[in-house]
């Protein structure tokens, strides 16, 4: 492709967000109807998403398998203006009866899915920690210089503003789609790691070995702690209040 031709396809996408704007007084400037696709949790997850909220009121609670035969946790439209996605603050609670050290959030937009792709910004919080930092290559894993530690201990409740990413965010969406534009976010977690460089992947936890650059697999069953507190409905349980 030219540069010429690249210009030109340039120039059309940015005439095509400008129309978007024009085009959409219902969106900008509105309250119109939202909605956060979280996700659904199980038990032996370390980190549920409890509920999100908004200007101080809950707009999703949290999802969470349920028996068979009952109905899933819907998903719930709320209205929000164009700056509703800085104004969102997701509450994680920590199951375990370890400390969490390092987590990883996937916020989407479903809005800009394009066949098998969409656009993502995915948050981290913490470090990983020495015992587990390494790659299949026996090296460091890159961390950012300025991450700070995180020490999300057992049975709390842990608030994230997306305020604080706002920036991260618009730069990674807007020159796809305007923030202002979305109706849609989904919410994901990717990997996070206990104190003592257990790793759960989103499906196992394993454990690392340095000696053998490898990771352990534990059995399938296993969880750090009561896999049956700190569940809706179960002792411990804090999500809801």
């Amino acid at each position: 492709m030219s540069k010429h031709t690249i210009t030109i396809v340039a120039a059309v996408a940015l005439w095509l967000t400008v129309l978007a704007w024009v085009w959409h007084p219902r969106i900008v400037g509105a309250e119109v109807q939202r909605e956060i696709w979280a996700p659904v949790a199980h038990k032996n997850e370390p980190v549920v998403l409890t509920r999100i909220t908004l200007g101080g009121r809950v707009v999703q609670v949290g999802r969470f398998v349920r028996p068979r035969g009952t109905d899933m946790d819907p998903v719930t439209p709320f209205e929000g203006d164009e700056n509703w996605i800085q104004g969102l603050v997701l509450h994680l609670l920590n199951r375990t009866n370890r400390t969490i050290v390092f987590a990883m959030i996937h916020i989407s937009f479903p809005e800009t899915t394009n066949g098998n792709q969409r656009l993502a910004y995915h948050l981290t919080l913490g470090r990983i920690p020495p015992s587990a930092d390494f790659d299949q290559n026996g090296k460091s894993i890159p961390q950012a210089a300025d991450a700070r530690p995180l020490s999300f201990r057992p049975g709390t409740i842990l608030m994230i503003p997306l305020r604080d990413y706002i920036d991260e965010i618009r730069s990674r969406i807007e020159p796809t789609l305007p923030l202002a534009l979305t109706t849609k976010l989904a919410v994901s977690f990717g990997r996070s790691y206990l104190d003592d460089g257990m790793q759960w992947t989103g499906a196992t936890y394993s454990l690392p070995d340095r000696g053998s650059i490898s990771w352990r697999k534990v059995d399938r069953n296993y969880f750090p702690g009561d896999m049956e507190s700190n569940w809706p409905g179960r002792p411990g349980w804090t999500g809801w209040q």
